[in-house]
C-alpha cells in the first residue's frame, strides 16, 4: 500500500482480483492470470495474460449489460477496445490484444 499526502492509498498486487469498493461495482473476470492489480478509491488498473478469445467474449457481454452509456467500441485485427460508463457513473475500459493480454480500467467521475 502506497499512501500519497492526500490521504489517498493505492494497493499493488497480482493474482488475485480487486476487493475495494469500486470494484464492487464491475463484474469479476474468471479467465486468465491476474499479473497486476492497482487500486485507489475511485479507479482500479487489472493485467491478466492467457485470456482466451472466449472469455474476453462472454465478459465483454456480460459489461456492455450494465455499461451502457457513452459506449464506444474500436475493432482491430488483434484485439478490441470497449469504453462505457453505468448508471453510478462508473466508467470501464476493456483493452484485449490477442497476444499481449487484456487491461480492465475502472474509474469513478469526481462528484
Amino acid at each position: 500500500v502506497v499512501k500519497g499526502e492526500d490521504g489517498q492509498e493505492l494497493t499493488i498486487g497480482a493474482g488475485e482480483w480487486p476487493t475495494s469498493e469500486i470494484a464492487q461495482n464491475i463484474p469479476e473476470f474468471k479467465g486468465g492470470n491476474i499479473v497486476s492489480v492497482m487500486e485507489a478509491s475511485d479507479s482500479i488498473f487489472i493485467m491478466i495474460e492467457d485470456v482466451s478469445d472466449k472469455d474476453f467474449t462472454d465478459y465483454l457481454e456480460e459489461v456492455k449489460e450494465s455499461f451502457t452509456k457513452d459506449s464506444y467500441e474500436i475493432n482491430t485485427d488483434t484485439g478490441l477496445i470497449y469504453a462505457a460508463t453505468n448508471d453510478s457513473e462508473i466508467s470501464m475500459m476493456l483493452t484485449y490484444e490477442k497476444d499481449a493480454g487484456f487491461s480492465i480500467t475502472v474509474t469513478r467521475a469526481e462528484p
